[in-house]
């Protein structure tokens, strides 16, 4: 075996061990994000004043939610985005697949991640809500969209308003891509 051989093994190696760590850590980063804000959410459903209807949507239930969810994302993904980028959603790794700012080899360890986190964590909080399918699936498809475009303009394109939004875990963690890719850029 040559060096040049041996070196290309270990290359490979290397960017496997790195899609795997970012998989399981978006894996995780799914669940807890999930997680805390579906418990959030069924806290606010459990607390009822003893004058109004338990079922009634209060602004203080709208205000909690939306907490629960804003600060579960903030938390995570502080937490985790030096590991594998701040994508939560495999609308989300799609989009910046599609639009060429990630490898499709780490959008193939991503999407099953992220796919089995969000299961992991709707099946540990236990969410028992009965809104129409039809109705959910718009607001699902809507929100998503709007998360997509949201995140490919925000941490996708550069900008100088933009300039401290993180790129992700292909940014983060290989000096010598992003060497190659500026290279790339200049010529």
């Amino acid at each position: 075996m040559t060096i040049s051989t041996s070196h290309a093994i270990h290359e490979r190696r290397k960017a496997l061990k790195n899609h795997i760590l970012a998989a399981s850590s978006e894996f995780a980063r799914t669940v807890f994000f999930l997680w805390f804000a579906f418990a959030g959410t069924q806290v606010a459903a459990m607390t009822s004043d003893s004058d109004s209807d338990s079922d009634a949507i209060t602004a203080q239930r709208l205000l909690y939610i939306s907490l629960s969810f804003g600060m579960s994302l903030l938390v995570v993904a502080w937490a985790f985005y030096r590991i594998s980028g701040g994508l939560f959603n495999p609308a989300v790794t799609l989009g910046l697949c599609v639009s060429g700012t990630m490898p499709w080899l780490r959008c193939a360890f991503l999407l099953p991640a992220q796919i089995l986190g969000g299961i992991i964590a709707a099946t540990l909080t236990r969410l028992h809500a009965d809104p129409s399918i039809t109705r959910g699936l718009f607001i699902e498809m809507f929100l998503t969209a709007l998360l997509v475009v949201t995140i490919l303009m925000l941490a996708a394109e550069k900008h100088n308003a933009t300039f401290l939004a993180p790129r992700g875990h292909w940014d983060a963690t290989d000096p010598k891509e992003r060497e190659r890719e500026q290279e790339q850029r200049q010529e």
